[in-house]
């Protein structure tokens, strides 16, 4: 478990070290991801919003013939007709003849509410506001016609059960006179009386459809016009921006390991120790601005012993005399995998710091690949 802990801790070292190394490249990745969102979103054409609420009426055929409860049944499934409704050709082909144009809207309930939203969108902040009301008014006027139709077609069954039972009593034909006693004796009086309440009921209905007909208004009605809006929904670049920069960062996060796993050259102590199976590292030199110039050469051990790299060399002598307690040393060979990587520069300056701990030092300096 110790050693399981500490290899995750190690491995978390590990990644903070890369995205140390590769900070860059994240950076890099970053602003190109930022830029290129934020270029697009200023390009981009604005696009306005606006919307419409409808609130929805029962119709009076709904409630023709149940006058107990006075409620629409199934109101949810009502709604959800009424969005097919506008969504529709007949509605569509009704704003074409007003606009000259049917663009495309959102139609949808306000929560459990017969409320419907219309919403539109145009890249004309003018326009907007008159495509969702022309859609308003057009359903308006489209369920209007079809109310009037329904109230219509509704009185002509009323008016036909009306006749149809008017016949009925016909066929019962005239009550008899009254006998002695001003007493009428008629057998059919209970089925003439049902008879003449049903159609008088029917009547009543009748007068009702014609008033509803007269004062029809459509079936609905707009609770909130639309108007035209501020600003736009589209772009929003502070939002883009911040979307841009998170996905930006996971970008540059997985190149930068992408790049690590591609990139075999060693970095550190613990990269080497394990690339060399566990040879010891004798010492780290740091990397000092300047040291390449070739007119200019830099001798840090004699010129400024002081310095942070005087010092590397100095532990770099002290590691060395270590390793020569049981066997003297007498000869050091350095060099590397490949050209301008700091041999001469190791060289001469431990040879420096060597000659200061008071050894006798003779340098060759030799350029094999010449």
């Amino acid at each position: 478990m110790f050693a399981q802990e500490g290899s995750t801790e190690l491995g978390l070292r590990e990644y903070l070290r890369v995205l140390q190394r590769k900070r860059s490249l994240i950076i890099f990745a970053m602003l190109v991801v930022l830029t290129a969102a934020l270029g697009a979103s200023f390009l981009q054409k604005p696009i306005y919003e606006a919307t419409a609420k409808l609130l929805l009426q029962s119709k009076s055929t709904d409630l023709l013939f149940d006058p107990e409860t006075g409620q629409r049944n199934n109101s949810a499934n009502a709604v959800d007709t009424d969005i097919e409704v506008i969504d529709g050709e007949r509605v569509r082909n009704e704003v074409a003849k007003r606009l000259g144009w049917a663009p495309p809207i959102i139609a949808r309930q306000v929560g459990r509410t017969d409320v419907i939203e219309l919403t539109a969108r145009h890249t004309e902040r003018a326009e907007v506001a008159i495509i969702a009301n022309t859609y308003a008014d057009s359903y308006i006027d489209l369920r209007r016609r079809q109310a009037i139709d329904d109230l219509l077609a509704a009185g002509k069954e009323i008016q036909a059960k009306v006749s149809e039972l008017q016949g009925q009593i016909d066929s019962l034909g005239r009550p008899p006179p009254a006998g002695p006693g001003g007493v009428v004796v008629d057998p059919q009086s209970t089925r003439r009386s049902s008879l003449l309440e049903q159609q008088a009921l029917f009547k009543q209905r009748l007068d009702q459809l014609e008033v509803n007909t007269a004062l029809k208004t459509g079936g609905a009605e707009v609770v909130t016009a639309a108007t035209p809006p501020g600003t736009p929904v589209k772009p929003t670049p502070i939002r883009t921006g911040l979307v841009a920069a998170i996905v930006g960062l996971v970008f540059g996060i997985a190149l930068a390991f992408v790049f690590e796993y591609l990139d075999d050259t060693i970095k550190g102590k613990e990269e080497l120790e394990r690339a060399t199976q566990g040879l010891p590292t004798l010492g780290l030199i740091p990397i000092v601005p300047g040291w390449k110039e070739r007119k200019r050469p830099i001798l840090a051990s004699a010129s400024d012993p002081k310095s942070v790299a005087a010092e590397a060399y100095r532990s770099l002598r002290t590691s060395i005399q270590f390793m020569g307690l049981d066997r003297p040393l007498r000869s050091i060979q350095v060099t590397s995998a490949g050209a301008g990587e700091g041999k001469t520069t190791t060289v001469a300056n431990l040879g420096v710091a060597l000659a200061q701990a008071g050894q006798r030092v003779v340098i060759v300096s030799c350029d094999l690949r010449r």
